[in-house]
Formats: structure tokens, C-alpha cells, sequence
């Protein structure tokens, strides 16, 4: 599985050049799925996924990606269960849901 994201090429419109290999981030490249990046504020990149241990259950996995550089900064690792939708909300703050519980989170 090849997942980059990287500036825009097309016509008329500089790329800046960062690039991050979102296969670096995974525990197992051949496994792991990268689903979406969600930008939370003018400096951060949260880019969702899922680790797919082999014999074990799908986790959940968010990974916060400084947005001037695309440098990893770390993964999230949430105290609850979450699901893999999360809609920034713009302020730097994020939503997750799991079953009937919607929490709200930000930076510390």
C-alpha cells in the first residue's frame, strides 16, 4: 500500500515540497490502512487510520502531523474507545464518537 500526502503539483499552483511516507507511521505497512488527514488548526495535521495487527483486532490509530512541515509529531492514544470518524472542528479541537458517546478533544 503506497499513502503519501504531499502539497498539490497542478498547473499554475508551487508545490512546498514536504512530503511525509504515511507507510513510516505504520506498525505494519503490509496491514495498516490510512483512511483520512483532518486539518485541526493552522499548525496540525491529524491524520486518521487503523492498525490491523495480524491475529488480533483493528485498532483504531490517529497520528498528529505538524502542518508547516508534514513532521510526524506522534500517535494519539485515547484513554476511551473511539470510532474512526473525527471532525475537526477548525480550533485545533476534534470530536470522536463511540457507540452513544460523542467526546470533544484538543491539545494539551
Amino acid at each position: 500500500m503506497q499513502a503519501r500526502v504531499a502539497a498539490a503539483g497542478l498547473a499554475g499552483l508551487d508545490s512546498l515540497g514536504q512530503l511525509v511516507d504515511l507507510e513510516e507511521l505504520a506498525t505494519d505497512p503490509d496491514y495498516d490502512e490510512f483512511d483520512d488527514a483532518c486539518v485541526l488548526d493552522s499548525d496540525h495535521v491529524l491524520v486518521t487510520g487503523k492498525l490491523n495487527p495480524q491475529g488480533r483486532a483493528s485498532e483504531i490509530c490517529d497520528w498528529l502531523i505538524q502542518a508547516a512541515t508534514l513532521q510526524p509529531l506522534g500517535r494519539l492514544h485515547y484513554p476511551p474507545p473511539v470510532s474512526e470518524d473525527v471532525p475537526p472542528l477548525g480550533d485545533g479541537t476534534w470530536l470522536t464518537r463511540h457507540h452513544g458517546q460523542l467526546r470533544h478533544w484538543a491539545l494539551a
